[in-house]
């Protein structure tokens, strides 16, 4: 019996959690979704709020930008996965992953770093 991987099992669930959430986001929601990466948000985190406020359309003079960044807290857990093996995962889950990823630069997320 070959030994169970949850990393698999945590990757294909993040794989259809995203898709899904971007296929209902721009289904159901249209030009009033918008796609927002956790990793991005924490890497630069003042560029995003500020994408952020301009997708809300709100008033950037009404808005503390400087406080809105210091709510934000990266965690060590950003990026680990650059150190891992990453042969465990089949090449579709690696292909749906590099999808996802497109899709979010598409957006102005810059995922490449």
């Amino acid at each position: 019996m070959p030994a169970l991987v949850p990393e698999k099992g945590y990757l294909d669930y993040w794989i259809k959690a995203n898709k899904r959430a971007v296929g209902l986001g721009k289904r159901l929601l249209g030009r009033r979704f918008m796609l927002l990466s956790f990793e991005e948000l924490c890497r630069s985190t003042k560029r995003e709020i500020e994408r952020l406020i301009s997708f809300l359309d709100l008033d950037r003079r009404s808005v503390d930008i400087d406080r809105l960044c210091n709510i934000v807290k990266k965690p060590k857990s950003i990026g680990r996965y650059r150190d891992q093996d990453l042969g465990i995962f089949s090449q579709e889950a690696v292909r749906a992953v590099k999808e996802i990823e497109r899709t979010l630069n598409r957006v102005g997320c810059n995922t490449k770093k």
